[in-house]
């Protein structure tokens, strides 16, 4: 302000105080985001791979890690990380719907790229790869406990979809929240397609998930930090 220094000693000691440093990161980060970042469409680099051409790989089995059985798989065995997708591949194998599903896994799996909610380049990994018997294909996300960048990978794989459909084939991102699958009864895929639609557009809704974030996250504040912010 007037009559002061940015070179004054108590100014500068102030500066070093973690709740300042916190209030000009969340005012400046946002700011130099807006120089330095290029948005792009997200369009096809490539012929599509068929997932025909994928090789066998191994996995390690445990009581954590189990793999099913499923005759409606690329290889004999399906490695689930847990139990809501051991489920989610039971529903797969008998639902009249699936013609053919795969674990998005081993060393050719799709990993799709996004922008972090620190501003870093990243790559997500979802779950499965489903086709039903319309011909249509799905790229689907199980998940159990939700963090700041499952949104922003979310809307990641859906332009991947979005990219990926042509007149011809269509592609749709699902994400199978475990509360929605646990009150799940229905016995298609479609059904529970349907079921999860709503998760999936508030969890793409930016303010509302952004309302429920404590004050500055993403921008780098230790838990201890954001626990007093939230009690601000």
């Amino acid at each position: 302000g007037p009559g002061h220094s940015i070179f004054d000693a108590t100014l500068v000691a102030r500066l070093s105080d973690s709740d300042v440093r916190e209030y000009v990161r969340a005012v400046f980060v946002p700011l130099i985001r807006r120089k330095i970042l290029l948005k792009q469409v997200r369009q096809p680099e490539s012929n599509p791979v068929s997932l025909a051409t994928w090789r066998p790989f191994q996995v390690t089995v445990s009581e954590r890690h189990p793999v099913q059985q499923s005759t409606r798989t690329l290889f004999n065995l399906v490695p689930c990380n847990r139990a809501l997708e051991t489920a989610f591949v039971e529903l797969c194998s008998k639902s009249s719907d699936v013609v053919a599903f795969a674990k998005n896994a081993g060393p050719q799996c799709l990993r799709v790229d996004y922008l972090s909610d620190g501003a870093r380049m990243a790559f997500y990994t979802p779950d499965f790869f489903v086709r039903v018997n319309s011909g249509h294909y799905f790229l689907v996300e199980t998940k159990g406990q939700v963090d700041r960048d499952v949104p922003i990978k979310a809307r990641a794989a859906m332009e991947w979809c979005k990219a990926a459909t042509t007149k011809d084939l269509k592609w749709e991102y699902v994400f199978v929240p475990e509360g929605v699958f646990q009150r799940f009864q229905g016995g298609t895929f479609d059904e529970l397609v349907r079921m999860c639609a709503p998760a999936l557009r508030d969890l793409t809704n930016e303010e509302r998930f952004n309302e429920e974030l404590p004050l500055f996250a993403g921008l780098g504040m230790l838990d201890a930090e954001v626990s007093e912010a939230k009690g601000i």
